[in-house]
């Protein structure tokens, strides 16, 4: 694989989005005459000083669709969410999905491969070091040019230092999930009163925050009780263990059954980004 990949060979079965494969060769990329427009624009709006959020409400409000759309009506992906043509849903972009759009060197022309590798202990894939990936430039057509693409690099640079400089993340970031969409639940300070300086963390769902009912229902909940409630249900089963081992292995066989009839396009959304964390904490 690293061979072919070194040879700019593209394997993915999904192209990434502003690109097609090409009709005369399946392993190579050609921009996409309907979406590459939409990442062109999306990387002019972003070196305007507009951030991911404010990307999305231009894109949402020109009615332009979110990239599991176009792979879906295209057959290249199925979309489990789809609720038919011209629902709002269609339109509401992920900040992560335009963060890695705006960062993601294949709008430069370059193939990137080998990110991952396989933790074969624990049977999980992580992200590996950046110098460690196989990058080969100029294998595709450019959507952006070099210029505009590292103007936007240097502009999410300083809003990566800004937003690290803000707080150390929730312990729950990228693990908390909606139960009603499937986003993630974002963890934010809040004053509880105006006499006391001392913050309160609470955590609502990401597509709430930034889409409004549009989107989903606040979910809000405050870190501190979440925190609470997972570390007694920890002790729980601890308990249980210790206590009848072969009752537990029982209800976490039940647990798989009924998993076995969720949403798979979401679980494997959340399978890449705990393969991403796992990665990190490597």
């Amino acid at each position: 694989m690293t061979t072919k990949a070194r040879a700019g060979v593209y394997h993915s079965t999904v192209p990434p989005f502003g690109y097609r494969k090409s009709p005369e060769d399946s392993h190579k990329l050609i921009p996409d005459a309907e979406t590459a427009p939409i990442v062109r624009r999306m990387y002019e709006l972003a070196v305007q000083g507009k951030g991911y959020k404010a990307i999305g409400n231009v894109l949402k409000r020109e009615r332009i669709p979110i990239p599991a759309y176009w792979h879906h009506v295209r057959g290249e992906r199925t979309w489990t969410r789809f609720k038919g043509e011209g629902d709002i849903s269609n339109y509401i972009w992920n900040e992560t999905t335009i963060k890695w759009i705006l960062s993601h060197e294949v709008y430069i022309g370059s193939l990137v491969a080998q990110k991952q590798s396989k933790l074969f202990k624990v049977g999980k894939n992580y992200v590996k070091p950046k110098d460690e990936w196989v990058v080969v430039k100029d294998i595709f057509e450019p959507i952006v040019d070099l210029e505009l693409w590292e103007r936007v690099q240097e502009v999410n640079g300083k809003r990566r230092r800004m937003c690290k400089a803000k707080r150390e993340p929730s312990i729950f970031s990228g693990i908390a999930y909606c139960p009603d969409c499937g986003r993630r639940i974002s963890f934010f300070p809040e004053r509880t009163s105006k006499n006391n300086p001392e913050k309160t963390y609470f955590g609502s769902c990401q597509n709430y925050k930034a889409n409004g009912p549009d989107g989903c229902t606040p979910h809000r909940i405050k870190e501190q009780d979440l925190y609470d409630i997972v570390l007694k249900d920890i002790r729980e089963w601890a308990t249980m263990a210790l206590a009848d081992e072969q009752a537990v292995l029982g209800r976490v066989m039940e647990q798989q059954q009924i998993n076995s009839t969720v949403d798979y396009g979401l679980v494997e959304g959340k399978r890449r980004t705990i393969e991403k964390r796992l990665g990190e904490i490597e």
